[in-house]
């Protein structure tokens, strides 16, 4: 009988269930989806009863794949989204929709935090620019404006962290989940008082922070849901973010990561907290003694798939990388700002919008492709140099993700951020949560170790033949947005 890991990733749109073997080894994969309900501009919710049903639905698909070859779950990691809002009564039940980190209704909050507190006194502590993306501007929104929600919240947990707690019935974060509240001290690993009585909450209605290695049993209630053991090891898991570096390898101080998914990030691991001085990048706690530092740009996966969506309709993404491969590099001089959703890293501005920029005649539909994943290219290079200014050296970046499963986009970011680009596990993610509980059953001293799970497979190296036209582009592109950012 073999056995088996189940990772649950809870994305934004998807859940995404998979069965890895100890070795590293992907057995099978189940996705349920649900939707983003945006009832009003710059606003995201979600029914955290859907993520439940996805993921129920999910494993029980994977347990029924498995049963065949006698295959046994040997224990269960989460990974999802991060800068999640969701308010439960004391007893788990949820009050009001969650509000993801999509979700930037709380602009106004954002700055009366900044008010408050200074800008870069709360980034130094809590690793996070002060952006309503994150929980602190969000929960403070709803005591603005929803009091009579806001009172009744027993519990203020991250979208993990209410998966946890339907799985074990347990309130447990991990820290770097904590991390992207703006409640979190990076630093000391603790949860920030000051901020917590400016919001006006305690200690007592967030999660305890344990390590994402940690493992509690499956209740029973969440075992007869699911068709599985009772007792089954849960791992508290960790933030997608985490889990995809650690499922590119990118596990020991110096390794950087890429994840090209719904948004794209640049992650580097360190052994200190990375911290920009003009508060421009993330800064995460793995645990104590290891940080990731590193910015996200919104839309990267989500930047082509709107291309696709109005100009290639009826094809598939092969065809949209083929005709890619028939533009020249630079995109015969066009330039895409991804900024489809306002922006994060590093410039910070939830008024960004997109922009092709240097459209003429001779334009085709392959042009607006190929700049489409250049700027998305852009965008991460944009993160790249704030890390270099910082004298952080990147040697190597390991990819993962869905939009690293494209060799042409590959060999894009390979030439834009003049790096050799190693091609990671696409679902990263997952097998970073695996890896997690892997270490939490002894199966591996730790997470270096751990780093036997992964398996790579090809690798892109920069081209320096096309050096000058990714260099002017890149220059371009940041002078189209300082130019044009009050217009926008």
């Amino acid at each position: 009988m073999s056995r088996y890991i189940i990772a649950v990733d809870l994305g934004t749109s998807s859940c995404k269930v998979t069965a890895i073997t100890p070795e590293g080894k992907f057995l099978s994969s189940r996705t349920g989806t649900y939707p983003v309900n945006q009832p009003r501009p710059d606003w995201a919710e979600q029914d955290p009863a859907a993520w439940w049903e996805a993921s129920v639905n999910a494993i029980k698909e994977i347990l029924a794949d498995l049963k065949k070859d006698d295959h046994q779950p040997i224990g269960l990691s989460l990974s999802s989204q991060m800068a999640g809002l969701v308010l439960t009564d004391a007893t788990g039940e949820v009050l009001a929709p969650a509000l993801i980190w999509l979700d930037r209704r709380s602009q106004d909050e954002a700055k009366e935090l900044a008010g408050k507190f200074g800008a870069a006194t709360v980034y130094r502590r809590t690793g996070c620019h002060i952006d309503p993306s994150y929980p602190a501007a969000k929960l403070l929104w709803l005591k603005n404006n929803h009091p009579e929600i806001y009172q009744r919240a027993g519990k203020i947990l991250g979208v993990k962290d209410y998966l946890f707690y339907c799985l074990t019935g347990r309130f447990i974060t991990d820290p770097s989940s904590a991390s992207t509240t703006q409640f979190f001290n990076i630093v000391e690993c603790r949860w920030e008082e000051e901020i917590l009585k400016y919001v006006g909450i305690t200690t007592a209605q967030l999660p305890e922070v344990q390590p994402s290695t940690a493992v509690h049993p499956l209740s029973g209630a969440a075992a007869a849901a699911l068709g599985l053991s009772a007792g089954l090891p849960v791992a508290v898991g960790a933030g997608d973010g985490v889990c995809a570096s650690l499922g590119a390898g990118a596990i020991e101080p110096g390794q950087a990561c890429v994840t090209l998914g719904t948004s794209g990030v640049l992650r580097i691991t360190a052994d200190r907290p990375v911290r920009d001085k003009k508060g421009r990048l993330f800064c995460y706690c793995l645990q104590p003694g290891v940080w990731l530092g590193g910015g996200a740009t919104n839309a990267a996966g989500n930047s082509l798939a709107w291309f696709k969506s109005r100009f290639y309709r009826e094809a598939t993404y092969d065809l949209i990388n083929n005709d890619v491969l028939k533009a020249p590099p630079g995109a015969g001089g066009l330039i895409f700002l991804p900024y489809l959703m306002g922006e994060r890293a590093p410039i910070w501005d939830p008024n960004a919008k997109g922009v092709f920029w240097g459209l003429t005649m001779d334009h085709e539909c392959r042009h607006l492709a190929r700049a489409v994943m250049e700027g998305v290219a852009y965008s991460l290079k944009d993160i790249q140099e704030r890390l270099e200014d910082m004298g952080i050296a990147i040697e190597v970046i390991k990819a993962t993700g869905g939009g690293s499963k494209s060799g042409v986009w590959r060999q894009i970011l390979a030439d834009v951020l003049d790096k050799k680009v190693v091609d990671s596990p696409p679902d990263g993610t997952p097998l970073g949560a695996a890896m997690l509980v892997a270490v939490g059953l002894g199966m591996y001293n730790d997470l270096a170790a751990a780093g036997a799970m992964v398996h790579y497979s090809s690798i892109s190296l920069p081209r320096q033949e096309y050096r000058e036209v990714y260099d002017q582009g890149f220059y371009r592109y940041r002078e189209i947005y300082r130019r044009n950012a009050d217009l926008m």
